[in-house]
């Protein structure tokens, strides 16, 4: 199994990109009320469908050839979250004012911790809803406008929990943070004319 890099070449840059989080919540339903009862867990993982516009053919056997090389699923890919941040120009920073470099973890986070105190990030500085950042390696969606003390001190809810042990002292990654992804679809190249026709792809989060 190898890890490859999704290149950051126009070829690879998605006409439409969504990405969503898979729950494993438990839910018991009542046979005679109705009643529901609800108990969230760990394991929530991400999934990415990329929608890809007609294309030439040599950008469009770049990317089908890179796709090919994954080998089903086989191996894994590191993808961010080409919604908001996109291929081109290094794109990839939070909206929010925090310093995009240099926030690590002030105090260890156990594992499944659902909150996590941040560092570094610059006084009164911010983290809005929807910037990402990671943590161990983990993909993670801030849910709330953060703002950082004087100190630069910032708490940031995980509501997906955190699935392995953070140190304190542990990065933190502001700039275009990823995640482990293998294939979950079949994908194709249809061609017409003197041209590759769109298509989509879709991913699914892997933990190793």
């Amino acid at each position: 199994m190898s890890v490859y890099a999704w290149p950051g070449t126009p070829a690879f840059s998605p006409s439409q990109a969504d990405l969503w989080l898979e729950n494993t919540d438990i839910v018991e339903r009542s046979v005679l009320g109705g009643g529901q009862q609800t108990t969230g867990q760990p394991g929530a993982h991400w999934k990415m469908a990329l929608s890809f516009a007609p294309a030439a053919p040599t950008p469009r056997l770049e990317l089908l050839g890179f796709l090919r090389m994954l080998n089903g699923k086989e191996h894994r890919v590191t993808l961010w979250d080409l919604r908001k941040y996109g291929i081109g120009n290094n794109r990839g920073w939070p909206s929010g004012t925090i310093n995009p470099t240099g926030v690590t973890v002030s105090a260890a986070v156990p594992q499944f911790g659902i909150t996590a105190l941040l560092t570094g990030c610059g006084a009164g500085k911010t983290l809005l809803p929807g910037d990402m950042f990671g943590i161990n390696g983990q993909l993670i969606e801030n849910c709330q406008l953060a703002t950082a003390d004087t100190g630069g001190a910032m708490t940031v809810l995980i509501p997906q929990r955190l699935r392995a042990a953070a140190a304190a002292g542990a990065p933190v990654t502001l700039i275009q943070p990823t995640a482990k992804f293998v294939l979950s679809s079949v994908f194709h190249g249809p061609r017409v004319p003197a041209m590759y026709d769109a298509f989509m792809v879709e991913f699914e989060e892997v933990f190793a």
